[in-house]
């Protein structure tokens, strides 16, 4: 009988979340505190507490990158840096973000070794919401910048350009975690500086392009 107490008392131990006001048999009330519980079960309550809400964010990010409209593009690669500060234990920050993608053309374009590369620089507000327990987040950001375009027959070129996407992540340890990303973004919108950009197989203006990146990412919280 008393180890049939002793199993029961470390079960509610482990399940019951620290701070909901129930006790496990043997504990002087009912109502006792989070610190009491962490002082009777140190390791099972620090195992098992929700994460604290981070201030500074910063991750790091590679995968895969799509330019949806343009059939003589192949499917590529992108990395990015991203920083967000949230003030507080707030659910709303800002964010900056520095981006670079790069496809290589197909067909006959792709033969001359010609490569379509583009990169970002962003910044904008950004969401977040923490899951029950800590082990999860989910992310939200609207972004507006500056997109460099490199074509592999003209000068570079600045355009005006938005970004908007989403993103999951769980939790490995209190300040790292794992997640994967997919962002669209939209740019040429305007030209910022350099010459206007020019299709490479009729030399005719482009107009809006819209790139898709679906990295996995790696993010420090604190």
């Amino acid at each position: 009988m008393r180890s049939a107490k002793i199993l029961i008392s470390l079960l509610l131990l482990v399940v019951l979340p620290a701070g909901t006001g129930w006790a496990a048999p043997g504990s002087d009330a009912p109502g006792d505190s989070e610190s009491e519980s962490s002082a009777d079960a140190p390791g099972l309550a620090r195992r098992f507490a929700p994460a604290k809400a981070s201030h500074f964010v910063a991750e790091i990010a590679f995968g895969l990158s799509s330019l949806l409209d343009d059939p003589d593009v192949k499917q590529g690669i992108a990395g990015d840096l991203r920083i967000a500060w949230f003030p507080g234990a707030a659910s709303f920050g800002l964010e900056a973000s520095a981006a670079v993608a790069k496809n290589d053309y197909s067909g006959s374009l792709g033969q001359a070794g010609t490569t379509f590369i583009a990169g970002n620089i962003s910044f904008g507000p950004t969401m977040r919401w923490i899951g029950a327990g800590g082990g999860y987040q989910l992310s939200t950001s609207f972004t507006l910048g500056g997109y460099l375009v490199v074509p592999p027959v003209q000068e570079w070129s600045w355009s005006l350009g938005v970004a908007f996407g989403g993103a999951c992540a769980v939790r490995v340890v209190s300040w790292l975690w794992v997640g994967v990303r997919l962002r669209y973004h939209l740019f040429n919108l305007t030209s910022l500086s350099g010459p206007a950009l020019l299709d490479i197989k009729g030399f005719q203006k482009v107009g809006v392009i819209d790139r898709l990146e679906i990295p996995f990412y790696v993010s420090l919280q604190f």
